[in-house]
């Protein structure tokens, strides 16, 4: 088979193998919950190769490889990734997750999608698969049976994964090629309680003598609200509650009314607007405190978020707005500023790495009164992160709200012993000459489901370097594949 690539983005790079395959699964939309036409792209493939291809009614496939020849009879390796992207988009681009194939473009060492997330989480676990499964190509990579694993749904809470039987795996060996890069191999991964608030608030007239402010919090940087969880990021809720909180601390405004609330996309919250009424003798007060507080605001994220902004806009008198009560708006900026994304503990040994921290996902107030918030606590030590759920829920109970989880899975535990992790590490400082890095974090990957139904799988993950996941900065590094590519074909043959 030789390569027609699709986009010149790819053409010339190497390993040829996995970035033409990685423009294939470039063009097909997958965005969380739709992603049919990979799966049908998938089905194809594995029809072209004779290959079997189970398709679950999750959506979820699962192929078999024979081994290549001399290697038929090594141990079975899975190799395991999620089809599914986040879809952000910056405001303005024009693009449609459903029907559009990703842009590519290339710039020096980087491929991205310019106004768009890239899809490399996880389309290199994508490619990487189908790269090594391609039974036409002129020169098949080598290599021992293979299962193949691929996802839906991860992003938006393992809903694939935990609808696979996972007794249709053989292999006890296991890549995930959806955590570290070709220098650090990831050894663990963060369960997740997912919960939610939802509280309808009764709203009356705000009436005359009252004046309307609008408040925007922008410019926050975002990321991964796992994998970044330790960056120090500024999260726009939680920054808007400590604004609103301030008001009710200074006693020259008397009393503030919420009339709506809205977040931006779910990761680390980049954005946040809010619609608030205070009496009309307490608006220029009211200004000034949450300037005065956004100053100090200002003052922490001023490294990691250092484009923070606030606007505050008056919007004429309440007469025609509606909002909550005072007390209930007290209760919604304390709730903001109390469930707080952030890092909450590290490694007792590697304090760079995080073991447990939470998240606002969400957080809306409509003019109705609808009030929800999703929020989620993440760690890998599962003990930690059932008494921290349970220390949110009495924190919102003190508020009058109900804090109620309605998904959850396991984490993946660091083993103190794994044959395949120090064939790795062995096998990286063979080719490179030094010790590969070990990544402890709290991100969601799906090695801590497949570890809860076979808890003896062998398990590492490393991937091609790529950065952003879930941003519009997202890019893949392209002359760090070349790296990934040479360690794992020599892992996949140690017996």
């Amino acid at each position: 088979m030789k390569y027609n690539h699709k986009y010149e983005a790819t053409k010339g790079l190497q390993p040829e193998p996995f970035f033409y395959w990685f423009g294939e699964v470039s063009a097909c939309p997958r965005p969380s919950g739709n992603e049919k036409a990979l799966i049908d792209y998938i089905k194809n493939y594995c029809e072209e190769r004779n290959l079997p291809c189970d398709i679950d009614e999750a959506g979820n496939v699962f192929v078999k490889v024979p081994g290549t020849a001399g290697y038929e009879d090594y141990p079975a390796f899975l190799i395991q990734g999620h089809m599914d992207i986040v879809p952000v988009k910056d405001e303005g681009v024009d693009f449609d997750f459903d029907k559009d194939p990703y842009n590519l473009q290339i710039d020096g060492d980087k491929i991205y999608a310019p106004g768009t997330t890239l899809g490399a989480d996880n389309g290199v676990g994508i490619a990487t698969m189908l790269a090594f499964a391609d039974t036409l190509a002129e020169e098949p990579i080598p290599h021992p049976p293979l299962e193949l694993l691929f996802t839906v749904e991860e992003e938006t809470g393992m809903k694939g994964i935990k609808r696979f039987d996972c007794s249709k795996i053989t292999a006890r060996r296991m890549l995930n090629c959806d955590s570290g890069d070709p220098h650090r191999v990831a050894v663990c991964c963060g369960g997740n309680s997912k919960s939610k608030i939802e509280k309808e608030f009764e709203t009356e007239p705000v009436g005359e003598g009252w004046t309307v402010l609008e408040i925007s919090l922008t410019g926050g940087q975002g990321g991964h609200s796992g994998g970044m969880i330790n960056k120090g990021r500024a999260c726009a809720a939680n920054n808007m509650g400590e604004l609103l909180t301030a008001l009710m601390a200074d006693e020259k405004v008397s009393e503030f009314r919420i009339c709506s609330l809205k977040t931006s996309t779910p990761s680390i919250i980049k954005t946040c607007d809010a619609i608030i009424a205070v009496p009309t003798a307490d608006a220029k007060a009211a200004e000034g405190c949450m300037n005065e507080r956004f100053a100090l605001i200002k003052g922490i994220y001023k490294n990691s978020d250092p484009d923070l902004a606030l606007a505050i806009t008056e919007a004429g008198c309440g007469a025609d707005s509606t909002a909550i009560s005072s007390e209930d708006s007290e209760k919604v900026a304390q709730c903001l500023l109390y469930l707080e994304t952030a890092m909450y503990r590290s490694h007792y040994e590697f304090t760079q790495s995080p073991v447990t921290g939470g998240s606002i996902y969400l957080a809306e107030l409509t003019a109705d009164g609808q009030f929800s918030v999703d929020f989620s606590v993440r760690s890998s030590i599962n003990e930690d992160l059932r008494l921290k759920f349970k220390k949110y829920v009495l924190q919102m109970k003190m508020l009058g709200l109900d804090l109620v989880e309605y998904d959850s899975w396991l984490g993946w535990v660091e083993e103190p012993a794994s044959p395949l992790r120090d064939a790795l590490l062995a096998a990286h400082n063979e080719l490179f000459g030094y010790d590969m890095a070990i990544g402890r974090g709290i991100g969601g990957i799906e090695v801590g489901a497949i570890k809860t139904a076979i808890p003896e799988m062998d398990a590492v993950a490393f991937a091609p370097f790529s950065k952003g996941a879930h941003t519009t900065s997202e890019y893949l590094s392209v002359s760090q594949v070349q790296p990934f590519w040479d360690l794992l074909k020599k892992l996949v043959l140690i017996k």
